[in-house]
């Protein structure tokens, strides 16, 4: 309780909605304890406890969202953000998990349709619109139960739906979130003269985290736009001039993004328009292709990129300003140790989940170390070079093992493809879904060159054979990226199966070529 009270003291900061609306850090103040108070409410409504309970937020991104999640940290009430790009069964499946006394929304219909609370017309007594506008439902007795299965001591839990099956609920204290919002904002230098943009939603724990709280533990202006206003639409497309239109009318100097979005934005400044005000860009989520990180080095676009997980609070590493390495995701944070273990794992050390919901034990090592289930290395310097997923390998019908994520960035390596999948295992090659970076026009021509050209990089054994164009970007909403941009390789499996017939002709013999049998 300690840790929750100082920090609803720390937050110095002021907060914007990017349309006109803006809270001072004393009004801020105000309206968090008037919030929580109306949430403390709702709760002993239920006959609960606020130490006991855990509600559900699910609503668009603004300052009413804000409210909601500072107002649970002050009041020691489990917060679930629910992403509203999970599919209704998700939704469910993560209010069950986490036992929700309610929730908290900007769209009762689409909660009461999933069973979350009573139907349209038959509101409950306990209903309530909260002073920040939105609703507050109870669970009803159909829609799961509300007492807690487990003891818990988490501030958030944040659901992840990982690369398969339902979302798994990632339960966090509030020391591990504001130590990684401190480390962050001592490493980028955040300060009152400067205006955080929120361009992810904040149900992904990387904004809230990185964004909101760095920016409000620093005393910075935080400005929480409708996502639709950064050019979300229907949370499966971005435009990018809406987006870079958002930067620029709100005076933006910091804000963070994942890779696909990073590259709308270039594209916007290599047309012309221009962001004078930016000083730091935070990439995350997943790794950063060598001719992007080109093109923004060419635009004088100040991209860092870091690297992070859920378990870990978000952020473990970061690019900063001053302490930069291309190719790599930065230095550790202060507030954690990285190591490696034998095998090349990724190691952390002083920042760590509490737990998954239901129980399952987390990864970590006797002497409590957390497992990340990533490969890397460090320089002599402490810079991190991620190398790929432990459990990401294929083994080919030859026996040879290897990385997918290697082999998809050698073909990010060329500017023709915005994005790759690589499969195979138990195939003489591996095989790709890769989505063209041109919109118009026949991507072949160009994918084609881009493979051959990979291909020639790359030991025989790991070699694309067969190959085809998506149908479509990978995205959150059509379930192929997880909430933090990372591949679901199960699901674009899936979706791209049978495996694709478009052969790779071969131009390079195998390295260990021998004559054909007889």
């Amino acid at each position: 309780m300690d840790e929750r009270a100082s920090a609803a003291k720390a937050w110095t900061g002021a907060l914007a909605d990017g349309v006109g609306r803006v809270l001072s850090s004393g009004e801020l103040a105000l309206q968090v304890r008037l919030v929580a108070a109306e949430l403390a409410s709702a709760v002993a409504l239920e006959g609960l406890d606020p130490a006991g309970a855990a509600l559900g937020l699910l609503a668009d991104n603004g300052l009413p969202w804000a409210l909601v999640d500072l107002a649970a940290l002050e009041l020691g009430l489990t917060l679930v953000p629910l992403p509203s790009f999970f599919t209704d069964g998700q939704l469910r499946h993560a209010a069950a998990s986490a036992a929700l006394c309610g929730v908290v929304t900007d769209d009762p219909a689409r909660v009461r349709a999933m069973g979350l609370a009573g139907p349209a017309g038959r509101s409950g007594p306990r209903d309530a619109v909260l002073s920040c506008g939105l609703a507050c439902l109870p669970r009803t007795p159909g829609g799961g139960p509300t007492a807690r299965p487990e003891p818990i001591a988490s501030t958030k839990i944040t659901f992840t739906s990982g690369t398969t099956g339902e979302p798994k609920g990632v339960r966090l204290s509030a020391r591990t979130l504001l130590d990684v919002a401190r480390s962050l904002a001592a490493v980028t230098g955040i300060g009152p003269d400067d205006v955080h943009v929120s361009l992810l939603p904040l149900s992904v724990l990387l904004e809230n985290v990185g964004g909101l709280y760095r920016g409000l533990l620093a005393g910075a202006r935080v400005v929480l736009p409708p996502l639709s206003r950064v050019g979300l639409a229907g949370s499966s497309s971005q435009c990018g001039e809406t987006l870079a239109e958002c930067l620029d009318s709100t005076g933006a100097t910091t804000a963070i993004l994942v890779p696909q979005t990073l590259a709308l934005l270039v594209e916007q400044l290599e047309r012309g328009r221009t962001l004078p005000r930016l000083r730091l860009l935070g990439v995350g989520g997943a790794p950063l292709a060598a001719p992007l990180l080109a093109r923004c080095a060419r635009l004088g676009l100040p991209v860092f990129e870091g690297y992070g997980l859920s378990e870990a609070g978000s952020v473990v590493a970061l690019n900063v300003p001053g302490a930069c390495r291309p190719g790599t995701v930065g230095r550790p944070l202060p507030h954690v140790e990285v190591r490696l273990a034998e095998d090349g794992e990724v190691l952390v050390r002083g920042a760590a989940l509490l737990g998954y919901v239901g129980g399952m034990r987390p990864a970590l090592t006797a002497d409590g170390w957390l497992e990340t289930g990533d490969l890397g290395t460090l320089d002599s310097d402490g810079f991190l070079r991620l190398i790929g997923r432990k459990h990401a390998v294929l083994r080919t019908a030859y026996g040879r093992k290897l990385s997918p994520e290697w082999v998809e960035r050698e073909l990010l390596a060329n500017g023709s493809i915005a994005a790759a999948a690589v499969f195979g295992d138990g195939l003489p090659q591996p095989w790709a879904v890769l989505v063209p970076a041109a919109a118009a026009g026949d991507p072949h021509p160009a994918l084609a060159a881009a493979v051959t050209a990979a291909n020639a990089r790359l030991p025989d054994f790991a070699r694309i054979g067969r190959w085809v164009v998506a149908r479509e970007p990978f995205s959150a909403v059509n379930g192929q990226l997880n909430p933090a941009g990372r591949l679901r390789r199960g699901a674009i499996e899936a979706a791209y199966a049978p495996r694709p017939d478009v052969s790779v002709p071969s131009v390079h013999p195998p390295r260990s070529a021998k004559p054909a049998c007889p």
